[in-house]
């Protein structure tokens, strides 16, 4: 999937806030604690997203965006999406999480910011800020334009 892609997709969102954007999309968010002990912080399954009830809020907006992502992105094929920490590198976990970031920056000017920095504050563990912002530059996104 092209950078433009994700971008258009992201323009449909209204809001930078995951709830009432989840409404729109008539999804359904179940908290699991027995997903506390999982790899995996949520999972998409049709229009339920199920996800730990541990989260930092910061961070759950970010897997709930994410999760989104593969809702809006990916749903032509119909698969089970979960959020692998150790799984992130590849094409769709990368693309969905771009969408998160590009969803929750969607309110903020980023010329001249830190994004990595500003990642994290937003709640994106570093490790995966890194790779956001280097599929970001890989794919041609300007972050300052």
């Amino acid at each position: 999937m092209k950078i433009e892609d994700i971008l258009k997709t992201t323009q449909m969102i209204k809001s930078s806030n995951i709830y009432e954007v989840i409404k729109d999309y008539n999804l359904n968010v179940v908290y699991s604690e027995m997903l506390n002990n999982k790899k995996f912080d949520a999972t998409l399954s049709g229009n339920i997203i199920l996800i730990k009830t541990d989260l930092m809020p910061e961070y759950e907006r970010f897997v709930l965006f994410h999760e989104l992502g593969h809702y809006l992105l990916h749903q032509e094929s119909d698969a089970k999406f979960s959020f692998y920490l150790s799984k992130y590198k590849n094409r769709i976990e990368n693309e969905a999480n771009a969408f998160s970031f590009l969803c929750l920056t969607k309110d903020i000017d980023l010329t001249n910011m830190n994004i990595i920095k500003l990642s994290v504050q937003l709640g994106i563990p570093e490790k995966i800020a890194i790779k956001i912002y280097d599929y970001l530059l890989l794919n041609q996104y300007c972050l300052t334009c």
